[in-house]
């Protein structure tokens, strides 16, 4: 069993206690079903819940799991594009609200990749790329700038160069 937390609670001490009973009322009507209970923070040691609810639970918060997260973002560059793309939701929610923010909510769902740039387009034009790119993608796909490698083996980017 999965006991999961409010994430849009107001008042996170109150719902991780809630958690807390419901994965003790768990373990007394099946002591032998293991339970992952989520919690907001990590102000309670998990090692201490597991030993007083049972062998079979496991105890996470929300907080540890984003200090983790910033952690292996400082050791490796790049884990935190990484997780954000494999974590990216999308949805068809329409909010309400100024102009800005619907252009924001529209913005979170696009995404910017680097792929290398076929050798077909060598001798064209940016201009001239990035239209074929943009009619033969229907319009999805845009060819923002380049990453040029130069002789001396440097890389310089060009946005709309």
């Amino acid at each position: 069993a999965v006991v999961l937390p409010d994430l849009s609670s107001a008042d996170v001490e109150s719902d991780d206690v809630g958690n807390i009973l419901r994965t003790l009322q768990l373990n007394t009507v099946a002591p032998d079903l293991p339970v992952i209970c989520m919690l907001h923070t990590s102000q309670r040691s998990t090692e201490a819940l597991k030993n007083t609810t049972g062998a079979n639970n496991d105890f996470v918060s929300v907080d540890a799991f984003k200090l983790s997260m910033l952690a292996a973002g400082c050791l490796a560059r790049g884990f935190m594009t990484m997780i954000c793309n494999l974590c990216k939701t999308v949805g068809d929610n329409q909010i309400e609200g100024q102009p800005w923010q619907l252009e924001y909510e529209e913005g979170l769902g696009h995404e910017l990749y680097e792929v290398a740039l076929s050798f077909a387009y060598e001798g064209f034009t940016f201009a001239q790329v990035a239209w074929d790119i943009l009619s033969r993608s229907n319009g999805t796909v845009r060819l923002i700038g380049l990453t040029e490698l130069r002789p001396d083996g440097n890389r310089e980017g060009l946005i709309h160069p």
